[in-house]
């Protein structure tokens, strides 16, 4: 509810509890009216709320960061984890190649052999 006088709103002011959205937004159109010092104030108070906000948009910038950070070390763990199954694979493949090719290799070479 906006302020109904003057008098009302240099006394919500002069009230050090915090300031409310509601309350800033209350006293938008008397700011002019207000006395130097009651402005001063009120000024002082709304820079201390930028400067809260500000840290609080550093610290949530700063979680980002390490959770980019972390997201990168576990993308590399797993990208390492990926090369050495795909290794093991291939090396298995040419294994399970090798067992199921060498007896017709050996039968190739017996008849090589008795042409000769």
């Amino acid at each position: 509810m906006p302020f109904e006088s003057q008098r009302a709103a240099i006394e919500r002011l002069e009230n050090r509890t915090p300031l409310t959205d509601d309350d800033l937004r209350d006293l938008l159109p008397w700011v002019r009216v207000l006395r130097v010092d009651v402005r001063e104030n009120l000024q002082a108070e709304l820079m201390l709320m930028q400067m809260l906000a500000l840290r609080r948009q550093e610290q949530l910038a700063t979680r980002q960061l390490e959770s980019f950070d972390n997201f990168d070390k576990s993308t590399a763990n797993a990208n390492r984890w990926m090369l050495r199954y795909t290794a093991a694979v291939t090396f298995m493949t040419l294994v399970m190649l090798g067992i199921a090719l060498y007896p017709l290799l050996r039968w190739v070479r017996l008849l090589n052999w008795a042409r000769f």
